[in-house]
């Protein structure tokens, strides 16, 4: 039976399931039942790096909600000379 995941993110950006792109983040993704990995990619500058949650029981208009924010303790300052 397909299960509903929205992955929540300040921007669009690609989300993996188990290591593979299966849409963008903000809309509802279709998966099956089952204990999943969702990230987003790389680059890794957003927490947490990885969710592993098991979904059953979502629906369209309820679907899972899985939220990934903007990693700000990870800020590279470039200096030239």
């Amino acid at each position: 039976m397909p299960e509903y995941v929205r992955v929540k993110y300040p921007r669009n950006r690609y989300v993996e399931v188990d290591d593979a792109i299966s849409g963008l983040s903000n809309q509802v993704l279709i998966i099956e039942e089952g204990r999943h990995r969702f990230d987003l990619g790389e680059p890794i500058n957003y927490v947490p790096p990885f969710v592993e949650q098991d979904v059953s029981g979502t629906t369209p208009a309820s679907p899972l909600e899985i939220e990934f924010n903007f990693d700000d303790t990870d800020v590279r300052i470039q200096i030239k000379k």
